[in-house]
């Protein structure tokens, strides 16, 4: 993620993705599609994939988030998360 990204999500954790009990947890995130707007910026739609002890032995999902957008730019090789929605 970019700084600036960091800072507005240090600066209000709320608005941050992540953990908000203590279970179920963020495992991943499954990405359903990718457009490209240019050569170094894409948005990735996916769901957020939340889990508990259960489901990393047996699999699955506890909770998904589904369709977040996460806007990425692509600086020295590498992709920064600019913007993140649910």
């Amino acid at each position: 993620m970019t700084p600036e990204l960091l800072q507005q999500w240090q600066a209000d954790p709320q608005r941050a993705p992540g953990r908000m009990v203590s279970c179920p947890w963020p495992d991943r995130i499954d990405i359903l599609t990718t457009e490209m707007h240019a050569i170094d910026q894409c948005t990735v739609h996916g769901e957020i994939i939340e889990v508990t002890s259960l489901e990393m032995v047996q699999g699955g999902a506890e909770i998904k988030y589904p369709f977040i957008r996460i806007f990425t730019i692509r600086i020295k090789g590498f992709h920064f998360i600019l913007h993140f929605r649910f």
